[in-house]
């Protein structure tokens, strides 16, 4: 008998720990009509037992092991599997509120969206502090039902956080749940040669096809913040990731208006800063000053990526994010790695405080 949700988890070398309280919140849900399909994406610190062990255990569970392919071709695997009803994805060192699906569920017979968004915790792991997100920057009653130009704002605000009306929509894939009938029908798939923000081109597509898409203030998802996180970890290819993503951006961007390419160029400019922040100015760099400053010269001649950053509207920029329109100042037009950063260090030492 069909499940009426199928939950996929793509899991690759994530900590026993982590996965073990993302499994828990998933068998402790008081709604218990689901299917859980956990993609094993190759894992070799024998966390792939640990799936073996869940699928043992539970006739609900199944998993899929394959040779590593990437988050993005995981899930796409596991939702071609999926048998549900509904599909919702859960990151493996994340967790649920045990009464998510039973509360999702009744939203979705009660208002019927093909797409249901809903809100976040965050759980920082360094100092055990948790905060529960609203959706909104403004109080909204806790269901809303989008409509068009509110959906155009949430793809704007995708790569633009200054012009969002829903703060909490911020390009995760595990924030919704969609009718898998929708998600079939228009052929939304995980671009499988993106690295980093694939969820939020996902969201993007995602966007262009649903007609019917509801809102509920509530917060279910506990989104960890730790230091070996994806988000946080040196990445010495990063310029290469980035511009795949930005070249993804723009195909989407390239037959909409102006609004668009302004977000795109403000995407483009936080994008420069998490360079800075994952490689060049990284902890983890083994490189020493001299190399790291070759390297920094080379990207700032970059035929790509770093050319379309030269072309930013810098005092556009300084007008919502000041520190970024600095750092871009500071590269293209100073060309200076030591002043630039001697500003990163005061930036983030006056951020953690």
């Amino acid at each position: 008998m069909m499940a009426e949700i199928s939950i996929v988890i793509s899991v690759y070398n994530v900590k026993a720990e982590y996965f073990r309280q993302c499994m828990q919140s998933v068998l402790a849900q008081s709604f218990e009509d689901y299917e859980v399909i956990i993609v094993d994406d190759g894992s070799t610190n024998g966390v792939e037992k640990l799936c073996d062990r869940y699928a043992d255990g539970d006739r609900r569970v199944q998993v899929i092991h394959q040779e590593n392919r990437g988050v993005s071709e995981a899930r796409n695997i596991g939702t071609e599997r999926a048998a549900g009803k509904w599909i919702i994805y859960l990151d493996p060192d994340d967790w649920w509120e045990n009464h998510t699906l039973g509360r999702l569920i009744r939203t979705l017979k009660e208002r019927d969206p093909d797409v249901l968004v809903f809100s976040y915790y965050d759980n920082y792991e360094e100092d055990g502090t948790q905060y529960a997100r609203s959706c909104w920057r403004t109080p909204h009653p806790l269901y809303t039902e989008a409509d068009k130009k509110l959906m155009r704002n949430m793809q704007v605000g995708l790569m633009d956080e200054s012009r969002r009306k829903l703060t909490g929509y911020f390009g995760s894939a595990c924030m919704q749940i969609s009718r898998l009938e929708f998600i079939r029908k228009n052929q939304l798939k995980f671009q499988s040669d993106l690295r980093k923000s694939e969820d939020m081109i996902y969201d993007l597509q995602l966007l262009e096809k649903v007609e019917k898409l509801g809102i509920l203030d509530m917060a279910f998802y506990h989104y960890r913040h730790h230091p070996a996180s994806a988000c946080n970890r040196y990445t010495p290819d990063i310029e290469e990731i980035m511009e795949s993503t930005i070249r993804a951006l723009e195909g989407f961007c390239a037959e909409k208006d102006e609004e668009y390419g302004q977000a795109l160029q403000y995407f483009m400019a936080k994008y420069y800063v998490d360079i800075l922040r994952l490689k060049y100015f990284h902890k983890a760099n083994p490189n020493r000053r001299g190399e790291r400053l070759r390297e920094w010269r080379k990207f700032l001649n970059r035929p790509y990526g770093s050319d379309k950053m030269k072309h930013t509207d810098i005092r556009i920029l300084y007008g919502k994010r000041k520190i970024m329109a600095v750092f871009l100042f500071i590269s293209f037009k100073i060309r200076s790695y030591s002043i630039l950063r001697a500003v990163y260090k005061i930036y983030y030492a006056v951020k953690k405080e």
